[in-house]
């Protein structure tokens, strides 16, 4: 009963001084009390509530730390003075393993809070604000008046049209129909072989027959076929037969794979061009970039995406890209690829454009193909309404009315727009004109182009006479099909080169629509063998130069240069070798060049002082006109006008040719500086 009241007497004495305390802290400022220091807090002028908590805990610290000091010496006191008295020494024993014990959980709550964690003993009201940061100033960038140059890389529309259905379909087909034929020339070479294994001796007969008695007999020889040459000749004509198919289906496959491969050589020279370059734009960048230069005074003109002539562009597309042109790699020279040329085969190729009996026969019949055609192209046209009837419909009546093959017309309906009626063609997610006519007054739809049509037919011949502006003199040179096909696609320049595709891809699809051996079916040869060089004129000035390096004189030279033995080459005026589409190069190997490509092949040039002023990406130039003049730019040993010279290179058909067996007089002529 005594323990108990002494605890509670404790207890009160203690809640009083606490309360002391803290009557004291409420009122420091009015009364200016100077609190002691402690270890490890100061207070100071005009302290806030935080810090009065933690001044009062290490205070508290202190306070409970002497009480428990004080404690364990008293108890070690009365231990000393109880000697004899049982109780009262087990009483010093706990109130010193009591003492003890306060020091530890003191200790082990100070390094808790000091030391493990001391976020613990931190007491906040409110969030510290966070420290400000000196931004660093960012100069304003200077934007020039002036007209940035920007190529377009439509990757997106490049995969698209590399991997269509139709395409893969078309691939498919080819190596079954191969793999087809060639196991046909296999199985017949094991027929005759087995019919061969056949042969015997058995099958002839011994000359002579006997020998007399008493007589040396005489060599004997066989008489007769040891073989059934009958069945041999059978199996041997079968074998033949299965070999000349084959050969023919692989040349008409030839040209197909030629297409793709240069589809895929297209992606290939905009993956190449994205990714090298350091700083590429898509659309939505494009688009911020311009409005910037426009508010600062200048102009942004988009370069389109051109490789062998043709030209493929992207629209308001995710996967469009955009690089600066002076941003370009150097070394850029557009890809070969290997294969035929496919142009040159028109000049040999006939088609009736002017029979309207021609109906579709190929892909099961008119419907069939037409369903064909509607589940190839489902955003195309070809069951669209035009004018009360199906537009595939539509088209076969207007060319009857017309005077024309109807399966031409479509063919050319699908070869320019993929069967598009209405003007927005989903192939390239761009405004066209369906049928190829520009500058239709009606407009790009199916049914304006069609009115138009005609006026491009009576542009395409001589008013005087009445023939197609594009055959050569002398009438002899292509057929009609051909020198229509050539004015439709470059007008009075009579150039495929504006579009390499148009001539392979509308025969593709007309020979889809018309069986071979049927009405309408093209005559003469409308597939290249090869790509033969042509007869070009000179690069250069005839006689005003010499060889000074030619194919192979080092590493990896893939043509041959152009100078003076022992002198510099300057300033010298380089000229087109044949009529094409001019690309500018600008490189660190080549310095500044062109790519000239030609019907009859692609053309380098390389190290021009500058370019002439009709230079630009994508121009069409004739056969001798001023491309530049020679110069050092680029890689040239020696360095400086000392080594200036014209490197000039050859590909053909995907191949890189010496130039120097192109049979070019003025190259044959020229001396050698080694």
């Amino acid at each position: 009963m005594m323990s108990r009241i002494k605890k509670n007497k404790a207890s009160l004495l203690i809640l009083f001084f606490l309360f002391l305390l803290l009557g004291t802290f409420v009122f420091a400022q009015s009364l200016e009390v100077e609190y002691p220091a402690v270890p490890g807090t100061t207070l100071p002028a005009e302290p806030t509530l935080p810090e009065y908590v933690r001044y009062i805990y290490n205070f508290s610290i202190i306070v409970a730390g002497l009480v428990a000091f004080f404690s364990l010496v008293y108890g070690g006191f009365r231990y000393l003075t109880s000697v004899g008295s049982p109780v009262a020494m087990a009483d010093a024993r706990s109130q010193i393993f009591a003492g003890i014990l306060g020091l530890v959980i003191l200790l082990a709550s100070f390094l808790i809070l000091t030391i493990l964690n001391p976020q613990l003993a931190v007491f906040r009201l409110a969030k510290e604000p966070l420290p400000v940061l000196e931004m660093p100033e960012i100069p304003e960038i200077e934007i020039a008046e002036a007209t940035y140059f920007m190529q377009e890389l439509p990757v997106g529309a490049l995969i698209e049209m590399l991997l269509e259905e139709d395409r893969l379909n078309e691939i498919k087909n080819i190596v079954e129909e191969t793999r087809r034929l060639s196991e046909e020339v296999k199985n017949k070479a094991g027929d005759l072989v087995a019919e061969l294994a056949n042969c015997s001796c058995d099958r002839t007969s011994p000359d002579p027959a006997t020998c007399d008695p008493g007589e040396p007999c005489p060599d004997i020889v066989c008489v007769g076929d040891p073989c059934d040459r009958v069945k041999v000749n059978e199996r041997k004509a079968e074998l033949e037969v299965a070999i000349q198919a084959l050969e023919n289906w692989l040349k008409s496959g030839e040209l197909y794979l030629s297409q793709f491969k240069k589809e895929a050589a297209k992606l290939e020279l905009a993956a190449y061009l994205l990714e090298e370059t350091i700083y590429p734009l898509n659309y939505d960048n494009l688009l911020e970039v311009k409005q910037v230069i426009l508010t600062a005074g200048g102009d942004v003109k988009i370069v389109p995406f051109s490789i062998y002539g043709q030209t493929v562009r992207g629209g308001p597309d995710s996967a469009n890209f955009y690089i600066d042109l002076s941003d370009l790699p150097s070394g850029i020279i557009l890809p070969p690829f290997n294969g035929p040329s496919p142009l040159a085969a028109c000049d040999e190729c006939e088609i009736p454009l002017r029979d309207i009996n021609v109906v579709v026969t190929g892909l099961g019949g008119n419907e069939a193909a037409k369903d064909h055609y509607a589940g190839l192209y489902p955003a195309g046209g070809v069951k669209a309404d035009c004018d009360g009837m199906d537009c595939w419909d539509y088209v076969i009546q207007w060319a009857k009315n017309n005077g024309w093959n109807p399966v031409f017309m479509l063919a050319l309906w699908g070869e320019e727009s993929g069967f598009d009626p209405d003007g927005w063609c989903d192939i390239v997610k761009l405004d066209c004109d369906v049928l190829g006519v520009v500058d239709c007054p009606g407009g790009g739809d199916l049914l304006s182009q069609l009115e138009c049509f005609p006026v491009i037919d009576e542009n395409c011949k001589d008013p005087a006479t009445g023939e197609p502006i594009c055959r050569p003199p002398g009438g002899s040179e292509n057929t009609d099909f051909c020198a229509f096909m050539r004015c439709y696609s470059g007008g009075d320049s009579c150039s495929l080169l504006h579009n390499p595709n148009f001539f392979p891809d509308l025969y593709k699809l007309y020979t889809e629509m018309v069986a071979p051996d049927t009405l309408g079916y093209p005559e003469g040869k409308c597939v290249s063998d090869q790509a033969l060089p042509a007869d070009v004129t000179c690069p250069l000035w005839p006689g005003s130069f010499d060889i000074t390096c030619g194919w192979g004189c080092y590493a990896g030279h893939r043509g041959t240069d152009f100078g003076k033995c022992g002198l510099g080459y300057w300033g010298q005026p380089v000229y087109a070798v044949d009529s094409g589409v001019v690309n500018p190069i600008n490189g660190s190997e080549c310095g500044l060049g062109v790519s000239l490509i030609t019907e009859n092949g692609t053309f380098i040039y390389c190290h021009f002082l500058n370019w002439s002023d009709i230079i630009a990406p994508g121009i069409e130039v004739g056969k001798g006109e001023l491309l530049g003049f020679t110069n050092s730019t680029g890689h040239v040993e020696p360095p400086g006008l000392l080594g200036s010279h014209l490197h000039f290179g050859a590909i053909i058909g995907g191949v890189y040719y010496d130039p120097e067996t192109l049979g070019i007089q003025c190259i044959d002529e020229a001396d050698y500086c080694f």
